[in-house]
């Protein structure tokens, strides 16, 4: 590998440190400054990559996610849709079959409507416990 000197300067106390560091590993203060900086410059860039890669990652993530929602909020519209046409088709069978007036028949909407939010917000509840 070819190598280029340069000249760092450092205070006495830097100096003293990295020469108590290097001769506890055996190594001259050059050498193991040389292998600090590698580390530094290595980490920098490391750390730089990362970066990249998490914004990356976030960016497709969110992308995905909206992508979801957005296919999640049209099913659910689609079943709103089915599930209200199946409702008053129902309710219209029922108004023929017992020759119900329109009042009548937004009565029984009504009182089957709220037994069914009273069902939805008390969980613990079964229909049957609910009409006694």
């Amino acid at each position: 590998m070819d190598t280029r000197r340069f000249t760092v300067r450092v205070d006495e106390t830097t100096y003293g440190l990295l020469e108590a560091a290097a001769g506890a590993q055996h190594l001259r203060p050059a050498e193991l400054a040389r292998q600090y900086i590698e580390a530094g410059v290595t980490d920098a860039a490391h750390q730089e990559t990362r970066g990249s890669l998490e914004a990356m990652i976030r960016s497709a993530t969110r992308d995905a996610s909206a992508h979801h929602a957005a296919g999640q909020r049209s099913l659910l519209a689609r079943q709103a849709i089915a599930n209200a046409t199946s409702m008053f088709l129902q309710l219209e069978v029922l108004a023929q079959a017992f020759d119900w007036s329109p009042e009548e028949s937004q009565r029984f909407y009504n009182t089957c409507r709220n037994k069914a939010v009273s069902f939805v917000q008390n969980r613990e509840n079964t229909p049957s416990e609910q009409d006694g």
